[in-house]
């Protein structure tokens, strides 16, 4: 099998320069990017994207710009109750400091079935997180008072098996069925599980070394046979993916048919999950060719 490790570590190296500028003065996002969280407030988990390639949701309907952060917390209080925090921040010039005024805080109740409720709290939370010379979060906030507690430490995301990418990835692209009655709607049902897949493990800040390694041992576990049935596919399917990571995509009926549209659904509004998608599907396109060897 053809597969290029080398040029997916490139790639992932000279993104943050493509995307901000070999000269740029803007600081570098790179350090805040990820998912963080603090030992003292384990059921509180801060999510740091970058406002690039963020839908208007993401950004609460603030324009996009160099230095510009995504800040997501998630604080569950029990089985069915959970404080939501979202804002928009920008890092200052030393890249230290990331400030917003535009924190829209929420609590969200599921303990009824079909009946979710959210509670608004504040919707011009202002504050601020500062990053120590450890690569450590302090946090102020203007309405969460215990913001001061807190001591953000970026979580190390786990990579999964050669075998769980093959069987959860490479596999089912290449067992799908085509040009059979029904194939439109396992083809629906089978990118919605890899985008479930996709969803579950946070692809766009893990080690991207780790990751490659991964994927090339995953793609030299198929036989012949699987490695050009995967060529076959590969192609249709990774567009089909792809294409649902855009805002201005619209989802066709055929997800309803396949009984999976509130599934896709919740995952294109996912933020976090549309990035380890475009990761996975960036990274499997590097493997070229592979059933040629």
């Amino acid at each position: 099998m053809k597969k290029n490790l080398a040029l997916w570590l490139v790639f992932m190296m000279i993104l943050p320069v493509c995307a901000w500028g070999e000269e740029t003065s803007e600081p570098d996002i790179r350090p805040w990017t990820g998912i963080w969280s603090d030992k003292n407030n384990d059921r509180a988990f801060f999510t740091i994207l970058p406002m690039s390639g963020a839908w208007t949701d993401d950004r609460m309907g603030e324009e996009p710009e160099d230095g510009a952060l995504i800040v997501q917390m998630h604080w569950g209080s029990s089985a069915y109750e959970a404080t939501d925090y979202r804002m928009t921040g920008l890092l200052d010039a030393s890249g230290n400091v990331l400030a917003y005024t535009n924190g829209l805080l929420t609590e969200i109740d599921l303990s009824k079935e079909g009946e979710d409720q959210v509670t608004l709290l504040e919707d011009a939370g202002e504050g601020a997180f500062t990053m120590d010379d450890s690569g450590k979060l302090a946090w102020k906030d203007s309405c969460l008072f215990q913001a001061d507690e807190f001591v953000l430490t970026r979580e190390e995301i786990p990579v999964p098996s050669a075998e769980e990418i093959a069987g959860s990835f490479f596999r089912k692209i290449a067992g799908l069925e085509t040009g059979s009655a029904g194939a439109d709607l396992k083809k629906a049902q089978l990118v919605q599980e890899i985008f479930s897949f996709c969803g579950m493990y946070s692809f766009w800040c893990a080690d991207a070394a780790a990751l490659a390694a991964e994927m090339n041992a995953a793609c030299d576990s198929l036989s012949d046979e699987e490695a050009a049935a995967y060529d076959a596919n590969a192609g249709d399917v990774l567009e089909t993916l792809l294409s649902l990571t855009d805002e201005n995509t619209e989802t066709d009926g055929i997800y309803a048919d396949a009984g999976v549209e509130e599934s896709i659904l919740a995952l294109r509004h996912d933020m976090s999950a549309r990035m380890s998608l475009e990761t996975l599907v960036h990274m499997a396109e590097t493997l070229e060719n592979t059933g040629d060897m």
